[in-house]
């Protein structure tokens, strides 16, 4: 979902901080119009609390970020293309839940919940997850921004 252009690395900071392996990049394209997550981690080093920003492109990756950090997520925002906001452009907004299920045609949708309480689906999909068969919360935020659990 996130491409790299070989002219956006970072060579020099790439020699710098990237003994674990990771590269750095100026910029990444988004190729696909479909809503992505920023989560924001807090932890202390060396008595300093450092923050790490990651965008990630599916609901499961979340799930396993929340799981994986624990109380050291400080927050989740989800970013929305235009055509399932109805607005200009992309929105970015604080997460509260993302559900899975059925919708009445068959076909398997994500429902996106803010922290706002309103409710986003991809394709015109079901706008609540009553409408879902077999409805699973995927992924919970709660109200705290650093409290958050991985349903």
């Amino acid at each position: 979902m996130f491409i790299t252009d070989p002219d956006s690395e970072m060579t020099m900071l790439n020699a710098l901080l990237g003994q674990d392996g990771s590269k750095q990049w100026s910029y990444v394209e988004l190729c696909l119009s479909v809503p992505w997550f920023c989560a924001t981690v807090c932890h202390e080093e060396d008595g300093f609390q450092l923050k790490r920003t990651f965008h990630l492109s599916f609901p499961e990756q979340l799930a396993g970020l929340i799981k994986q950090v624990g109380n050291s997520l400080e927050g989740v925002d989800v970013a929305l293309p235009s055509h399932m906001t109805g607005k200009n452009g992309w929105s970015m907004q604080p997460l509260r839940a993302i559900w899975g299920g059925t919708a009445p045609d068959d076909s398997f949708q994500y429902l996106y919940v803010t922290q706002s309480g309103k409710r986003f689906a991809r394709f015109n999909g079901p706008q609540h997850e009553r409408e879902l068969k077999n409805a699973k919360k995927l992924v919970r935020i709660l109200a705290k921004r650093r409290e958050s659990t991985h349903a």
